[in-house]
């Protein structure tokens, strides 16, 4: 099951941000960076610790808060840690009250590039570009899937946001053996209330 170690953030994305901005059309944005180790701690997160994501809004960098996810390791009694990026997003403007669940505010039609920061050699690489409409989803979660090395067999599956294995797409580093794979996909939530829900990957419906 998962903890989540960010308070404020995780645990009320896609809640309700505010009783009397129900309306209120919001966007959680989020990454996870798994690899293919399995002795992991809070200090040491194996090879995820070489990979950031960065995030273009509209061209712009916009901070997207890092954090781990706690998943129980079914294989022994301890915890597996993986490394995650989190932030919500609302197309109104919200109190600063009520910001643990929209932290920022888009209007539009908002254009995300996800770029994956290898911190040893320096270098970007482009993901994904994801064209937005903050107008047309009560709720909805831009989802990007990293997964660090070749052993795609030493993968341990979650109880919540599975990779989903046909989506994921290879990226061999020059120079290296090793390989990574990813994939972004912006996903709907198909139910009709939300009021102090989580978010739940169970409904999420893919938008092409």
């Amino acid at each position: 099951m998962f903890k989540y170690i960010m308070i404020g953030i995780l645990p009320f994305l896609l809640s309700s941000c505010f009783s009397y901005y129900d309306k209120a059309e919001r966007l959680a944005v989020m990454g996870i960076v798994d690899n293919d180790e399995s002795e992991r701690s809070e200090f040491n997160i194996g090879k995820s610790k070489n990979f950031d994501l960065v995030y273009l809004i509209n061209g712009d960098t916009v901070d997207i808060p890092l954090g781990i996810i706690r998943e129980d390791n079914r294989v022994d009694a301890g915890e597996r840690v993986i490394k995650s990026f989190s932030q919500s997003f609302c197309n109104v403007a919200v109190p600063a009250s009520d910001v643990s669940g929209c932290g920022q505010t888009l209007r539009g039609i908002v254009d995300i590039e996800i770029v994956l920061k290898n911190k040893e050699t320096k270098k970007w690489t482009l993901l994904a570009k994801k064209s937005i409409d903050m107008d047309a989803y009560v709720r909805s979660v831009l989802l990007t899937q990293v997964y660090v090395g070749s052993d795609t067999a030493k993968y341990l599956s979650r109880s919540r946001f599975n990779i989903d294995w046909s989506k994921m797409k290879p990226i061999v580093f020059e120079g290296s053996n090793d390989t990574l794979y990813h994939h972004t996909g912006w996903y709907w939530d198909k139910r009709e209330k939300y009021e102090n829900n989580l978010i739940e990957d169970q409904y999420f419906v893919e938008i092409p």
